[in-house]
């Protein structure tokens, strides 16, 4: 489903995630529906300019959560293990952050290094992912650049990912600092808790079960999965035009893992494609011919076909297990526009 290997398990509290709130502004960001003129117009609210650019360039949106903070001996930093996540769909990575939220403290300045945890045979060293300066003043989300690292965890395809992470004063390089000392929250399952996310090109397929094995667990919610409305009883002697097909997730009995949206318009086509073939029903120059053929022999030759001329994406926004949430572009999902072919 949805290109998942397996069905997730149901997600009691999804919306205590900060990661699944953070997908959840960007979805509604990028949410299309119909005006008044029924025309498809983007609702905008505050994303900024660089996060739009991230979101037009990739098609899947992918979060990590942490599953454990530990220390290390003499040491003030701290070590970040965030879940694997299944990645062979990946095809490309635009860009990953690791995002920390931090409250107000003096208005010194701080430096923030991560570093990649490299095992070797014999010990452990320490990789230079990111350096950062922030301001002690500062209260937020901070987002801190590791598409080097991201792209290296989907390379190996490591049981976990590990990051290490100090902090010291910008003036004073030797003199580190916690991260609880310049406000930094990192506490798990907290509602900032820090999480990675990564903007990627994936491949975006979906895929269902198989009909013969689902139909005795589905066959009532596919009764009502299809909500549509009927125009009158000749409905199949009139036009090619676009018809209304609303798809519920909720029927689908999918409601437990995906956020948003709760369904969607699909559309479909339907009508006749009668000779003569005018303008608005965006008709193919063999469709024109393949009319007229038909006339001539209706026995042999069949009318064209009312069939999709445009299709858009629909964003959908679903928990990939227990802790991971993506933001997935799905292409060709809801017909835009119909003629005969």
């Amino acid at each position: 489903m949805m290109g998942l290997s397996k069905r997730p398990n149901r997600i009691k509290d999804p919306l205590k995630f900060p990661a699944a709130r953070y997908l959840l502004d960007i979805y509604k960001s990028l949410e299309v529906h119909e005006s008044e003129e029924n025309m498809r117009v983007k609702r905008n609210i505050d994303i900024k300019n660089e996060e739009k650019e991230k979101i037009e360039q990739s098609n899947t949106i992918m979060t990590l959560d942490i599953i454990n903070v530990s220390s290390v001996e003499d040491v003030i930093g701290k070590v970040f293990t965030f879940n694997a996540v299944e990645t062979s769909a990946v095809e490309d990575v635009i860009t990953a952050e690791l995002k920390l939220y931090k409250s107000a403290k003096d208005e010194s300045d701080y430096t923030i290094r991560i570093f990649e945890i490299v095992k070797d045979k014999e010990s452990k060293k320490l990789k230079s992912v990111c350096i950062n300066t922030i301001t002690g003043g500062y209260e937020g989300w901070i987002s801190l650049n590791i598409t080097g690292l991201f792209r290296s965890w989907i390379r190996n395809h490591q049981v976990n990912h590990t990051i290490f992470i100090t902090v010291s004063s910008t003036l004073n390089p030797n003199v580190e600092v916690s991260l609880e000392d310049i406000g930094v929250i990192y506490k798990i399952k907290d509602n900032n808790s820090p999480f990675v996310v990564a903007y990627l090109k994936a491949d975006n397929k979906v895929t269902v079960d198989n009909p013969v094995e689902a139909k005795s667990r589905r066959k009532k919610s596919l009764d009502s999965v299809i909500d549509y409305y009927k125009s009158d009883d000749d409905k199949s002697k009139k036009g090619c035009r676009l018809q209304m097909l609303y798809v519920s997730f909720r029927d689908l009995k999918w409601q437990d893992w995906i956020l948003a949206p709760e369904g969607y318009q699909a559309y479909y086509c339907s009508g006749r494609c009668n000779f003569p073939l005018n303008s608005h029903l965006n008709a193919t120059n063999h469709a024109i011919i393949q009319s007229l053929v038909h006339i001539m022999n209706p026995r042999r030759f069949p009318e064209p076909c009312c069939a999709p001329t445009a299709l858009i994406s629909v964003s959908v926004l679903y928990f990939l297990d227990d802790f991971n949430v993506i933001l997935k572009k799905y292409d060709k999902m809801s017909v835009a526009g119909c003629g005969c072919h």
